[in-house]
This record gives structure tokens, C-alpha cells and sequence, in this order.
């Protein structure tokens, strides 16, 4: 009974954090939830509420990244891929997109310290 009701308290915890759109509390609560019990049918639904939303979260992410970007804010399209990838670290658009915006930053600041000999 006891860690029924551990399990109880930490998807009502999840739920809050979500409703409060605080993706990372969310994931970290949701992850105390023992494996064994990812079974019960509440423990997936808060899961399948917890992937929406982060996945919704990840996509305006990228999406307002990529206008950052278009727009020659390199460092602010960074700033907002890195979030996306702290919610999603296995994204593959979004680790590309960091990795590519990185090297562009690192060729603008050798091109700076060219300019400045």
C-alpha cells in the first residue's frame, strides 16, 4: 500500500508540474516512478500527457530556433535548440542544428580575430 501511494503522490506531482507547463519537474517526478510500475494505467496516461507535452514544447523550440536563426541570432537560436535538446537529448534535428550553429559561432570569432591583426 505504501508504495502505492508513492506511486499516487509522484504522478499527481507529474500532473502539477505539467499543468504549470514545467516540463523538466514533470520528467525528473515521473522518473521516480519505479519501472515496475509503468504498467498501471494512470502511470501511462501521465506518460503518454508528459511525451505530448514535451514533444509540443520541442517542436516551438525548434521552430522558433530556426527563425533566430534565419533572422542572424545565431546565439538566441542556440539558446532555444539547447533547451529543446535538455527536454529531448536524443534529437537528432536539434543536436544538429546546436552542432552546426557552433560552428558557425566558432568561424565568426576566427574571422573576428583575423580582422583584428
Amino acid at each position: 500500500v505504501g508504495s502505492e501511494m508513492c506511486i499516487r503522490d509522484r504522478v499527481e506531482e507529474t500532473q502539477q508540474a505539467l499543468a504549470r507547463e514545467e516540463l523538466q519537474v514533470a520528467r525528473a517526478t515521473f522518473a521516480q516512478i519505479p519501472p515496475s510500475a509503468r504498467e498501471h494505467e494512470e502511470v501511462l496516461a501521465i506518460q503518454n500527457d508528459l511525451d505530448k507535452a514535451v514533444n509540443a514544447r520541442v517542436k516551438e523550440l525548434l521552430i522558433a530556433g530556426d527563425a533566430q536563426y534565419r533572422s542572424d541570432n545565431v546565439l538566441g537560436a542556440v539558446r532555444l535548440w539547447t533547451e529543446g535538446l535538455s527536454l529531448a537529448p536524443e534529437n537528432p534535428e536539434l543536436r544538429e542544428r546546436v552542432e552546426r550553429a557552433n560552428r558557425v559561432l566558432a568561424k565568426l570569432e576566427e574571422l573576428k580575430l583575423q580582422q583584428g591583426k
